[in-house]
């Protein structure tokens, strides 16, 4: 697996283009968390957390991530990291 980028905070780990050869990407669902929900994680809180985690991903276009290689992943299609993390960030700013 390639190198892990991060911007402005948010790790992306590149992962394989999809069918139409665009850029994808791996972001751990913590990224779509608040500081209290994340603190808050725990074996009874896991998969509601990520379901949150991917319904608020959903505004930038992200799926859950369905390969053994990352767990707790949401992957996102980008051209422009920057941007795609503004968009997290402002996310993570609304809750």
């Amino acid at each position: 697996m390639s190198s892990t980028q991060n911007v402005n905070g948010i790790d992306f780990t590149p992962i394989n283009n999809n069918y139409y050869g665009n850029p994808r990407y791996i972001v751990h669902f913590f990224s779509f968390l608040s500081d209290d929900e994340r603190k808050s994680f725990g074996i009874h809180t896991q998969g509601s957390l990520y379901e949150l985690a991917v319904e608020r991903s959903r505004k930038v276009k992200g799926k859950k991530y369905r390969g053994q290689i990352y767990g707790g992943g949401i992957v996102l299609v980008s051209y422009n990291l920057r941007d795609t993390a503004e968009k997290i960030k402002s996310i993570q700013a609304s809750i």
